[in-house]
C-alpha cells in the first residue's frame, strides 16, 4: 500500500480515538511505515504532518531518501529529546504502541498535560491489504526462500556436510540469503539436529 494510503488511514484512526498523534515505536512498523532500515528510529503521525525520528547515523539517509517525512535528528538522550519533541508539537493526547515499548519507556515518557492512551497491533488490519508493490515483493521471498531452502537440501547430502555444526549451516544458510539478493532473516533461523529438533525454539548451538 502506497504511504499516502497508510497515512491516511492512521489519520483516520487518530480521528476515531480522539487522538492528536501517535508514536510509533515497534521496529516493524517503522520499516513498514518508511521502508528505511535504522536501529534507533520513532515515527510520530499528527493531523497535519508525518515525522521520522532518528540518530545522527541515520539522519543524512533519511534525510535523502524519505521525502514525504520531516526527518528530525534525535540530540543527546533519546527520552528527553522525545518527550521535549512532543511538548513543542503541543499535543493533547498520544496514542502509542504498548507492544512497542516497556513499561519503563512508558514511564519516563510521562510528560504533564499530555495524555497517553495506549494500543496494541495498531497496523494490523491496514497490513492486510497489500498492494501490487507489497505482493511483489512476498511472492520475491517466497521465490528466494525456496531457492535456499534447495541450496540447503542438497548441501547436506554431501558427506562433508555432517561435519558442520548446526551454527556452521546456519551460516551457510544466511550467506545464501544475501547471495540470492535477500536482506537478511525476517527472524533469526534455526538450525537443530539430533535430539534438538524435537524443542520449537532451539537456538542453533555448536
Amino acid at each position: 500500500m502506497i504511504l499516502v494510503k497508510k497515512l491516511e488511514w492512521i489519520r483516520e484512526f487518530l480521528e476515531k480515538n480522539k487522538l492528536s498523534a501517535f508514536l510509533f515505536t515497534f521496529p516493524s512498523n517503522i520499516f513498514y511505515l518508511t521502508r528505511f532500515k535504522s536501529s534507533n528510529a520513532y515515527i510520530i503521525v499528527t493531523k497535519e504532518k508525518n515525522f521520522f525520528l532518528t540518530d545522527a547515523r541515520y539522519f543524512e539517509k533519511a534525510k535523502k531518501e524519505l521525502k514525504n517525512w520531516e526527518v528530525v535528528l534525535i540530540k543527546n538522550d533519546t527520552l528527553s529529546f522525545l518527550k521535549e519533541f512532543i511538548k513543542r508539537l503541543k499535543i493533547e493526547t498520544l496514542g502509542f504502541e504498548k507492544d512497542g515499548i516497556t513499561y519503563e519507556f512508558k514511564e519516563k515518557l510521562r510528560i504533564k498535560k499530555v495524555k497517553t492512551k495506549g494500543f496494541s497491533k495498531v497496523l494490523k488490519d491496514l497490513k492486510i491489504i497489500k498492494d501490487e508493490e507489497e505482493l511483489k515483493l512476498l511472492k520475491e521471498g517466497i521465490k528466494k526462500t525456496d531457492e535456499v531452502y534447495k541450496y540447503v537440501i542438497n548441501f547436506l547430502k554431501n558427506k562433508k556436510a555432517f561435519t558442520l555444526t548446526e551454527l556452521n549451516l546456519r551460516g551457510f544458510l544466511v550467506s545464501k540469503i544475501f547471495e540470492l539478493g535477500g536482506e537478511g532473516e525476517s527472524f533469526p533461523a534455526i538450525v537443530a539436529s539430533g535430539k534438538n529438533s524435537a524443542i520449537p525454539h532451539w537456538q542453533s548451538s555448536n
